[in-house]
């Protein structure tokens, strides 16, 4: 029997979205990690001329291609009787060292950098989904907000952040003696005349102040190493 003619049509069509989705995703991941792809070339490069240049199979080629990056170029094709490198050898492999051993690093400080962000990524995902306990919902339900006693969006992330040990009390407690040095009329919510009137320029009690003041200073005069 003859194909059915919408059944081919689906199928052509579901392909078309498949290629879609894929093909961009996939440049994308290629734009990011191209540098994968340049360290991968050098490689083939010193492989490629171990095997010919030098007629070493391709484990030898391919030892010398990493080894010489790996070691600052202290990896080298053997040398004459005088402990000399010919002039040919000698130029390719200052060449391909000279280029190579950053580009070995930058290669390896990238897939460092992959490593470590997946791992973030992991730690805050178990953060996050973290049951939270009554003794944090407690603790965490007044660090912005005291006209209830409900958790809000605020109160939660300033939480997180804690957990993660991304900042402490004594910074929550800093913005907070500004934010209240801003909020001219107490309602807790800033206005943008508020917002944008900067610390000194409020009108607020002296002491209040002196005492917001002296204790950013005092902060900043223990982050302050001895020597200075």
């Amino acid at each position: 029997s003859a194909p059915d003619p919408h059944l081919q049509r689906y199928r052509l069509q579901k392909q078309k979205k498949i290629r879609r989705r894929i093909l961009p995703r996939a440049l994308r991941e290629v734009g990011k990690n191209r540098m994968f792809l340049v360290f991968i070339g050098w490689m083939v490069m010193g492989i490629t001329w171990g095997m010919t240049n030098q007629k070493w199979d391709i484990i030898t080629a391919t030892h010398f291609a990493v080894s010489a990056l790996a070691t600052g170029g202290l990896t080298a094709p053997p040398a004459t009787e005088e402990g000399i490198l010919p002039n040919g050898v000698a130029l390719f492999v200052g060449f391909y060292c000279l280029f190579g051993i950053p580009l070995f690093y930058t290669a390896m400080a990238h897939f460092a950098k992959i490593m470590v962000e997946k791992h973030l990524v992991e730690a805050d995902q178990i953060v996050i989904r973290t049951p939270m306990q009554p003794t944090e919902f407690e603790f965490a339900k007044h660090l912005c907000s005291y006209k209830d006693d409900y958790m809000h969006l605020s109160d939660f992330i300033v939480l997180y952040f804690l957990r993660r040990s991304k900042t402490n009390i004594e910074t929550i407690e800093l913005l907070r003696q500004q934010f209240e040095l801003l909020d001219k009329d107490g309602d807790g919510l800033l206005t943008l005349e508020e917002a944008t009137a900067g610390i000194f320029g409020v009108k607020k009690e002296g002491k209040r102040k002196q005492r917001f003041l002296s204790m950013v200073r005092r902060r900043h005069l223990s982050e302050i190493p001895d020597a200075i």
